[in-house]
């Protein structure tokens, strides 16, 4: 068998979600409660710590989005020097193709994170900002 450990999800959905960088490298699945929360909010894990992404009211939920509805979400990480949150246009299922892996520019840590609830195929507009690799 396996070796490793069995995490169990949650009966209902939590009022903040989670995104983990460790789901786009296989090593664990958020399940889908945790990724479509009941307030717009999500705790972001990407290598070391932990940041914030939030959006308006109305983010339509996972299985809502198929035919590439856009939404605005804003990104904010407190260890990264940041003055301000930035904001982040995700349009799912606008790529014709997942991006290259190893394209930092295109598929940094961040966007490998958001793409994990938003799809591989989610393309994503930094609104002229700077993107967080």
């Amino acid at each position: 068998e396996d070796e490793g450990m069995l995490l169990r999800g949650i009966a209902e959905r939590p009022e903040v979600g989670f995104l983990s960088l460790f789901e786009a490298f296989g090593s664990l699945e958020v399940g889908r409660f945790f990724k479509d929360p009941l307030w717009p909010v999500w705790i972001a894990h990407a290598e070391s710590h932990y940041s914030v992404l939030f959006g308006a009211a109305g983010v339509p939920a996972p299985h809502e989005e198929r035919g590439g509805a856009e939404a605005d979400v804003w990104y904010y990480d407190p260890l990264g020097r940041q003055d301000e949150e930035k904001r982040i246009t995700i349009r799912p299922e606008q790529l014709s193709e997942p991006p290259d892996e190893d394209d930092l520019e295109v598929n940094g840590m961040i966007a490998k994170v958001i793409r994990t609830r938003w799809g591989r195929t989610a393309e994503l507009d930094w609104n002229g900002a700077e993107p967080i690799y």
